[in-house]
């Protein structure tokens, strides 16, 4: 079945309307279908091959009123959108195929955000340190089209205080329990 963005004929990623989750495409007759899909319905025919982007995320945590990271204490569980320059072909989740690259990820335990002290200071990104001594990740994959959410990676080793997760304040949400659970 070939895809179309409703402007064209040419294959690609199809158009998908968050809002009503209308699917635009085109088959191999050219005849124009237009179809709706609810969260969570199997799309085997339109697997556009890639998880959500850092964007997408963003978005998928804010229609879902998941608030931005505030009032943390140690030891709370929190999210982190992922970067694209670590989901990319030449990113530290290069050994999983497109769609399974984690979009988000789930620290069960971190001791530490230093703030106060930026890794790294330029004028479009600062990063900072995020200590977590020993407490589980869980990284999930979330699929564009039907928003399934995959645990991908879980990592339960320590993560040693000189090496922090290195994280962008604007990546950093507060955890959801119902769509990203801690894994056994």
């Amino acid at each position: 079945m070939a895809l179309t963005n409703g402007s064209d004929r040419s294959v690609g990623i199809p158009i998908v309307h968050p809002k009503d989750m209308k699917i635009e495409f085109v088959d191999k007759a050219g005849f124009r279908y237009n179809g709706f899909m609810n969260t969570g319905d199997p799309s085997p025919e339109m697997n556009i091959g890639r998880s959500m982007t850092e964007a997408e995320t963003r978005a998928f945590l804010q229609e879902r009123n998941i608030q931005p990271l505030h009032d943390w204490q140690p030891h709370q569980p929190l999210l982190y959108v992922l970067e694209e320059r670590l989901r990319g072909d030449d990113g530290r989740f290069n050994d999983l195929p497109p769609e399974r690259r984690p979009s988000i990820v789930r620290i069960d335990d971190p001791t530490n955000i230093r703030f106060d002290q930026p890794i790294e200071d330029m004028p479009d990104r600062v990063v900072y340190g995020l200590e977590n001594e020993g407490g589980q990740s869980d990284y999930f994959a979330i699929d564009p089209l039907t928003q399934q959410i995959v645990l991908v990676k879980t990592s339960k080793g320590r993560i040693k205080t000189n090496r922090p997760y290195h994280v962008v304040k604007g990546g950093l949400f507060m955890p959801s329990d119902e769509l990203f659970p801690r894994s056994n």
